[in-house]
């Protein structure tokens, strides 16, 4: 008996396919997006630590002065930045916005009860 005649009886087989699966979702494209999902979490960690150390001010950390503020971006509005000018020495940075205190505090007129 040869090996043509004893595989004659056999039912045909079809070869593996590499590509398909039959549960749902291959285990490389698992491990991808597990591996993405935490490269963006420790890039949102590092931009939220990063605009937590940005500071909120109204005066010149080199000189003291009063700082103006410049016209910002869209993109520095929606993160709450804007970008400030120092009149007196020039220093040009990113803080976050303040509110500036009145010049002249409203001053109650009346009698306490």
């Amino acid at each position: 008996m040869t090996g043509e005649e004893a595989g004659s009886n056999l039912p045909e087989v079809a070869p593996p396919s590499y590509g398909a699966t039959s549960y749902g979702m291959d285990h490389s494209v698992l491990v991808v997006a597990v591996l993405m999902a935490t490269v963006l979490l420790r890039l949102a960690l590092v931009l939220g630590v990063i605009w937590l150390l940005i500071p909120g001010r109204r005066r010149c950390p080199r000189c003291g002065d009063d700082e103006l503020s410049r016209v910002s971006s869209r993109l520095a509005r929606l993160l709450h930045l804007e970008r400030r000018w120092c009149l007196a020495c020039g220093w040009e940075g990113v803080s976050k916005p303040t509110v500036s205190a009145p010049l002249h505090p409203p001053v109650p007129t009346g009698r306490l009860p």
